[in-house]
């Protein structure tokens, strides 16, 4: 089965923040994990909208600041990506981090995911934070 090119999605509920190129900013992450194909629908949701998809969905009755879903493969990604742009401020806040900052973050978290990156143990966090540290860095122009 040939795979597909890159195509990115930007789908708001919720308003993201001005003056940031979003779709550039994915597509940088993407480059930067070496993802060349693959359809990616970022979904920028309230609160409500992610809970219900982590209710109906996953069978968890709580917020949560990020949802994804792979509906094709590692090789070929069709990914849906859900953010909740309120639990990203209260992250920000939580965290000591700029709003636009903390979507970045979940936007990172959101492909890593995708890539089959886990976060269910302790292990599997220490592996995926270590590796949106890098990208943060790369991204940044920090070494």
């Amino acid at each position: 089965m040939p795979q597909s090119p890159l195509f990115i999605s930007i789908n708001e509920e919720v308003a993201l923040p001005e003056g940031q190129n979003w779709n550039a900013f994915i597509k940088e992450v993407l480059t930067l994990q070496n993802i060349q194909t693959g359809h990616f629908d970022f979904n920028f949701v309230n609160k409500a909208t992610l809970l219900n998809i982590n209710k109906n969905h996953l069978n968890r009755d709580y917020d949560t600041d990020i949802i994804t879903f792979n509906l094709g493969t590692k090789e070929n990604i069709i990914g849906d990506i859900y953010i909740s742009i309120a639990q990203a401020k209260e992250n920000a806040e939580n965290y000591g981090n700029s709003w636009v900052g903390e979507i970045k973050l979940l936007i990172i978290h959101g492909i890593l995911h995708l890539m089959d990156y886990r976060d269910y143990t302790d292990k599997e966090k220490a592996i995926m934070e270590k590796e949106q540290n890098r990208l943060i860095r790369i991204i940044k122009g920090v070494s």
